[in-house]
């Protein structure tokens, strides 16, 4: 069951989003740059090795899903404004920035912390009716966290994006969240495929 913690902290929201095997975090940080990282596991006890895994967002919670969805579909349609004709230069500059972004069907964030073939990566894949979650290890720092810059990022204008969802994820409540009609489908279609 996909558990989604919200706390508030001094700048902004702290998201805990974990399922029973494995977890990662999206945080708004006090500098105002949003970081999502894993968190990992330390099966061998050794700090230096820490073992993540891949995360899958589906429609168990279609709140979440439909966000990261909507992320997605936005990153892909390079939909981060509406344009006309008269800022074809702002148009030329996001679709040179998406080539850098969405690589053969999956976003693929680089942090801006670092040099760009040394930064740690959050990639968003799509599946059938799901998203897989996947962070790379930054190959200087021992970190899976990616920092997605207000400011100076890489990938601007598509920052804005990713700030969207987490303002519309702060519109999540903990203590009552109505299930939604997908939810409901999809798990008749899981139980369906147990029998």
């Amino acid at each position: 069951m996909l558990k989604i913690t919200k706390r508030q902290t001094e700048s902004g929201y702290h998201f805990i989003i974990e399922n029973c095997e494995n977890a990662f975090v999206i945080s708004f940080g006090g500098n105002g740059d949003l970081y999502w990282y894993q968190r990992c596991s330390n099966k061998s006890n050794d700090s230096k090795e820490l073992s993540c895994k891949s995360f899958i967002i589906d429609k168990e919670n279609y709140f979440l899903f439909s966000l990261v969805e909507t992320l997605y579909n936005d990153v892909k349609d390079c939909k981060v404004f509406e344009m006309d004709e008269a800022n074809d230069q702002l148009k030329r500059h996001q679709e040179d920035n998406k080539e850098r972004l969405f690589k053969e069907g999956t976003i693929e964030w680089h942090c801006d912390d670092s040099n760009y073939d040394e930064a740690s990566v959050l990639k968003i894949e799509k599946k059938e009716e799901a998203f897989l979650i996947t962070m790379e290890k930054s190959k200087v720092e021992n970190t899976y966290a990616v920092r997605i810059r207000n400011r100076r990022s890489r990938y601007n204008p598509f920052n804005i994006l990713f700030m969207k969802m987490y303002e519309q994820l702060i519109q999540y409540d903990n203590d009552y969240q109505q299930i939604h009609m997908e939810e409901y489908l999809y798990q008749k279609k899981l139980e369906k495929k147990l029998r």
